[in-house]
């Protein structure tokens, strides 16, 4: 498996290896930035490459994780587009090296960072390329400044690469539909991101005492719709977001946060079972 994320908190890949794992195959996981203190599922191994760019050293903490005055967040939006480029594109050619120091019989890429390097690797081996859009990558919300014509090679890319993937995997119909829509793929197949089944299936309240939220807190992801929904009287529910925001302090920045949505440090997904109550 091939994924430019730091694993450790990456629920759909542990998931997915550790069910592999259950059926028989052998799964190493190569990542970025994973944690040193890190311990996979048992039969699962992961290795790590790093984080480094054009324009910020391997190991220098993000610009986005402390405030910055006005010019600064200007240069970050101008010049995000190309860190992101970078940094993904010298993971990618660090995760290929490792990776061909390997055996491996299929290969797993995660999300479109890792489709390149994927489908070099499996093409080179001759072994049947997996590819998993987490996201619809090419629609995606963006927070820094318009890059039209790096998003149409992008997308001429997404269809060449994933035209020539034995399958195509993603998290909802939402999704799937609009790969069918765009490229004219016919291998696409679901897999949703969930929490495991309890092996007894709690009793639900007769009404929600609370919404809990693990996932990424970054914008355009209704989040400050959900955290409204607590200001309306008839609908006392506490949310908690689990999870580390990609700007400081949110989302207590955002106008009429209510007190009672709080963050929680990321976690893993027993943590938010639905054995622990009624949950979103």
């Amino acid at each position: 498996m091939l994924v430019a994320t730091p694993v450790a908190t990456d629920t759909r890949v542990l998931r997915e290896a550790t069910t592999l794992v259950a059926a028989g195959h052998t799964v190493h996981v190569v990542g970025r930035a994973v944690p040193e203190d890190f311990v996979p599922p048992a039969g699962v191994t992961v290795s790590s490459v790093g984080v480094s760019s054009a324009l910020r050293r391997d190991g220098a903490a993000p610009l986005s994780a402390r405030r910055q005055p006005a010019p600064v967040r200007l240069a970050r939006w101008l010049l995000l587009p190309e860190h992101r480029r970078s940094a993904f594109g010298r993971w990618a050619a660090a995760a290929t090296v490792d990776a061909q120091r390997r055996g491996f019989d299929a290969v797993h890429a995660h999300d479109f960072t890792a489709l390149a390097a994927g489908s070099a690797l499996a093409e080179a081996r001759d072994v049947p390329l997996v590819y998993d859009a987490h996201e619809l990558w090419t629609g995606r919300p963006r927070e820094h400044r318009p890059t039209p014509w790096a998003d149409r090679r992008e997308r001429r890319l997404e269809q060449t690469l994933g035209d020539r993937a034995d399958a195509v995997l993603t998290v909802g119909d939402g999704v799937a539909d609009a790969l069918r829509r765009r490229y004219g793929w016919n291998h696409v197949t679901v897999v949703r991101n969930t929490f495991p089944a309890a092996a007894t299936p709690p009793t639900p309240p007769d009404a929600p005492t609370a919404l809990v939220y693990p996932g990424r807190l970054a914008a355009y992801r209704e989040l400050e719709t959900v955290a409204a929904v607590t200001l309306d009287p008839g609908i006392p529910l506490p949310v908690t977001l689990v999870g580390q925001p990609t700007r400081p302090g949110w989302p207590g920045s955002t106008r009429g946060t209510p007190r009672s949505v709080r963050r929680s440090a990321p976690t893993s997904s027993p943590t938010c079972s639905p054995a622990r109550g009624w949950r979103w």
